[in-house]
């Protein structure tokens, strides 16, 4: 069991280093497409920001061999010389300081491209996706891929990333500058890095697994408190905030153990390596000192300030680097959620024709349908609703009733049958085209933010004000509009949350009012309406059904006593269909249903 669940660590290691990798180059492939030229700029404003740094501690052996130890042995010092040559570290400096400011007021500037670039194309890819990718995400997690994890990519990119690119500049420009000053002591800072360097390896090792668990677990607890926020009445009518407050004190307690594992490691790195470079200055001081004193050693007493300088120079970016990796893998964590969303496969549209006058025939042969392979929600249904008729759907919670709208608008497509909308395979028919003639109104209407005249033309854009009202109107909405302050430029916020339930419904038949469809499915519409706004409600529905397909997914058969055809679904299966009058004389379970809800 132990070797098992080694094997499994090292293998989620491998993926995790390999999707880290990817995530990287994936990153620098959007810097070089967009940001190239800026990019080459920002490598040479490192260099040159570098070189200077460099180059001023290389200053210190002049000052110490050609200008104080001169002036010690004869008394006389250089002014002139020493004034010249500090003006030329002056303007070294000076450019060098300018180059860093550059660099990154530039990272700033690319940090923020991508990040509306990367924000724009996820919630962009979020628009292609199908809905059974949502149906089998938390909100607030997918919340959390845009907010979050794009905001920790940016950092990633305005600091993290200019200081491991500097850092490594630096490296490589102090090491040419000990190897022209002793070898003997780049030799000794070889070895000393070394030491640091596995030092670092092996607490970034701890914190990384603690860092990718983290987001993960922020992405669980936002998808929680949206979930909380959103359902807040439910909450407070069956007085369970204790109960919300002690689950959010697990999911947060999870989080916290998670960080504070990452933390742990990540925050004791740099005091470990501080030390460890004082040790290495005193060991180069002592070591650089006795060379000195050795006759036949060539360096001197300014080489080796220099070189104090240039060691000290050369082991920090050792510990900026090992802090910036902890960052790193934070962000790049937050970019391969990003990258997995991005890569989902969207909706796909694998229908050809176009069908622009839909009657509204609608027929379903032996379909079957599951959410997954192994267990089928609807088996062989087969129903015919023609032109301009009323078919209702009822049957239990669960008994797939709602599958069927979803698998009549293709937003999951059958496993066997067919389904045929005035003799076209919907299948054939382009998605776009199919839902143009769809109009659904659901149990909860979603309302978005702006004008209840903009809610209202959601259904069709370019509609007039004229045409607007008089959807309102026939959807029975216009009265309450009229009284609101504003009428209709009075602004929807929080889903409606300022207007009833029965008005929102009356919002969402005038929306689908003004698309004009063919065929209209009404799923449980009326469920959390009192019996008083129902009756409104119904006027709309009449006027919204009147000529065109209906599908009705019932839970008061009182009002599908009209129907042309009554479905009754059972496990998936319709098990009774035919008029209100025709199911009531047959005494099966739509009579005894009836039988039960009218007392």
């Amino acid at each position: 069991m132990l070797l098992m669940r080694n094997s499994d660590w090292s293998r989620d290691n491998n993926r995790s280093k390999k999707s880290t990798i990817i995530a990287l180059k994936r990153l620098f492939a959007y810097m070089a497409r967009h940001y190239l030229w800026v990019m080459v700029i920002v490598l040479a404003a490192t260099f040159f920001s570098t070189f200077a740094q460099v180059r001023g501690a290389m200053f210190l052996q002049t000052v110490v061999d050609d200008f104080v130890l001169p002036a010690l042995g004869t008394g006389i010092f250089d002014t002139n010389g020493m004034i010249y040559a500090m003006i030329q570290m002056a303007l070294i400096y000076g450019a060098g300081a300018f180059a860093t400011f550059l660099l990154y007021f530039l990272m700033v500037r690319v940090s923020g491209g991508i990040q509306r670039l990367i924000r724009n194309e996820l919630f962009a890819k979020m628009q292609t996706l199908p809905i059974k990718y949502f149906d089998g995400q938390l909100h607030g997690d997918l919340m959390s891929k845009v907010t979050n994890d794009v905001d920790a990519m940016r950092g990633m990119l305005s600091q993290s990333l200019p200081e491991i690119i500097r850092a490594l500049f630096t490296l490589i420009i102090t090491f040419i500058g000990m190897l022209m000053l002793s070898l003997p002591l780049t030799a000794i800072v070889l070895v000393a890095v070394f030491a640091q360097v596995y030092m670092a390896r092996f607490v970034t090792s701890k914190s990384k697994a603690g860092f990718i668990s983290s987001a993960k677990a922020m992405g669980k607890m936002n998808g929680y408190i949206e979930e909380m926020l959103a359902g807040q009445k439910v909450v407070k009518v069956f007085a369970r905030e204790e109960k919300v407050k002690n689950d959010f004190d697990l999911l947060n307690t999870e989080l916290t153990d998670h960080l504070r594992t990452a933390n742990k490691y990540s925050n004791i790195l740099f005091p470990l390596l501080i030390a460890m470079g004082q040790a290495l200055f005193g060991v180069i001081a002592l070591v650089g000192g006795l060379l000195v004193l050795n006759p036949s050693s060539a360096l001197t007493v300014g080489a080796v300030a220099s070189f104090l300088y240039l060691s000290r120079t050369f082991v920090q970016p050792i510990g900026q680097i090992s802090v910036q990796v902890n960052a790193i893998i934070k962000a790049l964590a937050a970019s391969d959620r990003i990258f997995d969303t991005l890569d989902e496969k969207p909706e796909v549209d694998e229908g050809t024709f176009e069908i622009t006058n839909s009657k509204g025939h609608v027929k379903f042969k032996d379909v079957d349908f599951g959410y997954d392979e192994n267990s089928l929600v609807l088996k062989g249904v087969s129903f015919e609703a023609k032109p301009g008729q009323k078919v209702a759907i009822i049957g239990k919670t669960g008994a797939g009733k709602t599958t069927i709208s979803n698998l009549l608008t293709r937003f999951y497509d059958i496993s066997a049958g067919s389904i045929m909308l005035d003799g076209h395979d919907i299948r054939d028919l382009t998605k776009a085209s199919l839902r143009m003639h769809m109009g659904m109104v659901l149990q909860d209407t979603k309302l978005f933010t702006g004008s209840i005249a903009d809610n209202i033309r959601y259904g069709r854009t370019d509609a007039s004000m004229d045409e607007v009202k008089m959807a309102a109107r026939l959807a029975r909405a216009h009265d309450f509009i009229k009284r609101l302050p504003r009428g209709y430029d009075t602004i929807i916020t929080d889903n409606g949350g300022s207007l009833s339930v029965g008005q929102c419904q009356l919002l969402g038949i005038a929306r689908v009012l003004m698309m004009e469809p063919t065929v209209v499915v009404l799923d449980e519409a009326t469920a959390n309406v009192d019996t008083m706004t129902e009756a409104r409600v119904q006027e709309g529905f009449k006027v919204l059904m009147e000529s065109r397909t209906s599908l009705v997914i019932a839970h008061r058969l009182s009002t599908i006593k009209d129907a042309d055809l009554i479905l009754v679904v059972d496990k998936g299966e319709i098990i009774e269909q035919g008029t209100h009058d025709e199911l009531l004389a047959t005494g099966g379970s739509y009579a005894g249903m009836y039988q039960r809800s009218v007392g």
